[in-house]
């Protein structure tokens, strides 16, 4: 790659691509098929390599989630328990190295366990595999299929058992007790929410109110889509002055822009100094 001026536009990309490729085919699927929104859900992923004696293998495998995994609990091969390594772990999925895959390992299934919540509905947990002593070149899809011919899936998008007609699904405070005042100690309140079955970003406000209803101003303007997010709250109101010591309520607000309209949660939360 070459950069011209100062702005570093960029003239030249380039990738390398496997010939002959890591696998001829990679199926996989999801079990199981549909959870429930916002709980801790137990999956097992299905890979199902189909080499040509050509074919490179490969020994790495990423998985993307909704959000970051509560637990990558075992790597199976051939249905044995196998040695594994958390290459990365993040809100957008996990990567991990196993023992290599090769044509002497054609439909040899793999099976991946991990627990990670759901929020939407058709949520893809879309795959790759890759050979770590080719960093340099693309990663290959996995195919949704029959990868398991004792689960029925053969997909790897998975559904809500019941579809939720909230949006809001949660609203939790780190602590009921706020005082931000410089001392080092329980200077930033840690919020989080959870949104539920959300066809794109939609807007979101989180603002401070009085216990008559008075809006006192706003904490938060933002979008979002369905997942679970969090922010630390200083105290400091987007405009105005400080707001004095006092019980107020804390209100998340969401337009889903259907036919749910405007959905909210609110919490009380003491302020203190």
């Amino acid at each position: 790659a070459s950069q011209k001026d100062a702005g570093g536009r960029l003239e030249f990309l380039q990738f390398s691509v496997s010939n002959p490729p890591v696998a001829t085919r990679v199926l996989a699927e999801i079990v199981p098929a549909s959870a429930r929104a916002g709980a801790t859900t137990q999956f097992t992923y299905a890979i199902l390599p189909q080499f040509d004696r050509e074919d490179l293998g490969f020994d790495t495998i990423e998985i993307e989630t909704p959000v970051e995994v509560v637990s990558i609990d075992a790597v199976r091969i051939d249905g044995a328990d196998t040695g594994f390594e958390v290459l990365h772990s993040a809100g957008d999925g996990f990567a991990l190295k196993i023992p290599r895959m090769d044509p002497q390992q054609t439909n040899d299934r793999i099976e991946v366990d991990f627990a990670v919540e759901v929020f939407k509905f058709g949520t893809v947990f879309t795959g790759r595999v890759s050979d770590s002593e080719r960093p340099f070149e693309v990663r290959q899809m996995l195919t949704p299929g029959d990868a398991d011919p004792l689960a029925e899936s053969n997909t790897l998008s998975v559904g809500l058992v019941e579809v939720h007609t909230k949006a809001v699904n949660a609203l939790k405070l780190a602590s009921s007790v706020f005082t931000p005042n410089g001392d080092q100690v329980n200077d930033a309140l840690a919020i989080e929410y959870e949104l539920l079955n959300l066809f794109g970003a939609v807007p979101v406000a989180l603002d401070m109110y009085d216990l008559s209803g008075r809006r006192v101003g706003a904490v938060y303007r933002g979008t979002a889509s369905s997942g679970r997010f969090a922010l630390a709250w200083d105290g400091m109101l987007t405009s105005g002055p400080r707001p004095l010591p006092g019980v107020y309520l804390l209100r998340l607000q969401v337009d889903s822009d259907s036919d749910r309209g405007v959905e909210a949660l609110q919490r009380v939360i003491s302020l203190a100094y």
